[in-house]
């Protein structure tokens, strides 16, 4: 019986090789690419087809299906809003046309608000009419929580705190989110034989920075303990309540809930070991307990940066899966977090740089460095390929050059093939479809 898919993630997950290597593009907010560097590689490719952004703050893009299947990717997401129209939806009834001031045209969600001033500068608008966010004309992102948007700053005891303030660039789910989760899920489990994940988020050191401010809340860690663990213990009700319902919608149909919380510096990680152990896991672990009492799926966590400190603390939540496996890092190298952590945790992602290699190296040398990442990954399983994080505008542009009749496609299947044992040998270079953009060579 052919492996498919679903088949190759989970069996690579439980640490067992699969027949061919796991490549993921697109299944979570952070796996996947930018809408500019998906509209070069759609003209690339030939493609015409409009870019759909569904994540506008990083100006995330939904992978089209003829670049998945030219990628090979053997996961996909289920989304909570309209990202993915359902069957009996249109594209035109979530979304609408958008064009940036250069002129490039996307389509956007229709509850998203952007507006463009003369000087080209963009606004994000949150859910209550209000400019939330500002991308300038020369910039490919919109700024982050601007520094004024802390809400709990100057509260300095729990009891001050009813509820938690929800996040203004998100409403509130509803049981007709949570229905619409499961179409979405039950469609795609029962029509494609893709692994389904499920992006669910539960921050439980980022969403604290973001409602006392950064450094308010890394002065908490030190000054006002107590203060940290109530606030702590009002995000883990709040994400357990949360989950009653999101796991509900999508416990038949999926396999890995996506939780995501960035712990690390390109140095170190934001919060000494002692301090995350004593003041966030407790709560955290709780979350994640929840998970696992509560569905069969497996939680996929993402925290970029230098955290190779705090792994042993996120084996003890119940991580199966790390992303991005940023290399770039400190502590971060392949053959280190393998040898160390690879009966117990999947590495998801760590296949190309997107820092250093990816934008700026010859296509030449991007080959030799996913080829070591790879041969550092993948023997014995516990390894899908994918690079760091999203793909950036301009990554691609030095291996689109090639003519377009140099097709990437007709390689894939000698790359993607995974020798018994994992002997690599250079003119047979085991690589997946996800960088077979990087084979193209002149």
């Amino acid at each position: 019986m052919k492996e498919t898919s679903r088949d190759r993630i989970l069996k690579t997950v439980n640490h067992k090789e699969p027949s061919e290597l796991p490549v993921d593009l697109g299944s979570t907010p952070c796996t996947g690419i930018t809408a500019d560097a998906l509209y070069d590689l759609n003209e690339y490719l030939g493609i015409d087809e409009t870019v759909r952004i569904y994540d506008p703050m990083q100006w995330l893009s939904v992978p089209n299906d003829e670049v998945l299947e030219w990628v090979g990717t053997d996961a996909i997401a289920t989304f909570l809003n309209g990202a993915r129209p359902l069957p009996e939806e249109s594209v035109g009834d979530v979304y609408e046309e958008y064009r940036r001031s250069e002129g490039k045209k996307y389509l956007k969600p229709k509850d998203v608000k952007i507006e463009t001033d003369d000087d080209g500068n963009e606004y994000l608008f949150n859910v209550n009419g209000e400019r939330m966010m500002k991308r300038s004309s020369n910039s490919y992102y919109f700024d982050d929580y601007p520094l004024d948007y802390t809400p709990l700053k100057n509260m300095d005891d729990m009891s001050e705190i009813e509820e938690l303030p929800h996040s203004p660039l998100h409403r509130e789910w509803t049981e007709a989110d949570f229905e619409r989760l499961e179409k979405n899920a039950k469609w795609l489990y029962e029509n494609t034989d893709y692994a389904l994940i499920a992006s669910f988020g539960g921050s439980m050191f980022e969403s604290p920075t973001h409602l006392r401010g950064y450094e308010q809340f890394l002065l908490d860690v030190k000054r006002n303990p107590d203060f940290v663990r109530g606030l702590e213990r009002m995000l883990a009700e709040k994400y357990k309540s949360e989950l009653e319902g999101f796991l509900g919608a999508i416990d038949d149909y999926v396999q890995i809930v996506m939780l995501a919380d960035d712990m690390g510096s390109q140095e170190n990680p934001l919060i000494s070991p002692k301090d995350y152990e004593e003041l966030i896991h407790p709560y955290m672990k709780e979350v994640y307990q929840y998970i696992k009492d509560n569905s069969d799926c497996y939680i996929l966590r993402h925290s970029c940066g230098a955290i190779e400190p705090l792994l042993d603390y996120y084996i003890d939540l119940g991580v199966d899966i790390l992303n991005p496996v940023q290399i770039s890092a400190k502590g971060m190298e392949p053959e280190k977090l393998k040898e160390k952590y690879g009966d117990e945790l999947t590495f998801w992602g760590g296949g190309a740089d997107t820092q250093n290699i990816l934008p700026k190296a010859s296509p030449q040398k991007v080959k030799e460095h996913v080829k070591k990442n790879i041969e550092a990954f993948a023997p014995g399983g516990g390894y899908v390929f994918n690079q760091v994080h999203n793909i950036e505008p301009d990554s691609l542009s030095p291996f689109l050059l090639p003519p377009r009749e140099v097709r990437p496609s007709k390689l894939t299947k000698e790359f993607r093939q995974l020798p018994a044992h994992c002997e690599y040998v250079l003119d047979r270079a085991v690589r997946p479809k996800a960088t077979s953009w990087f084979t193209t060579l002149p």
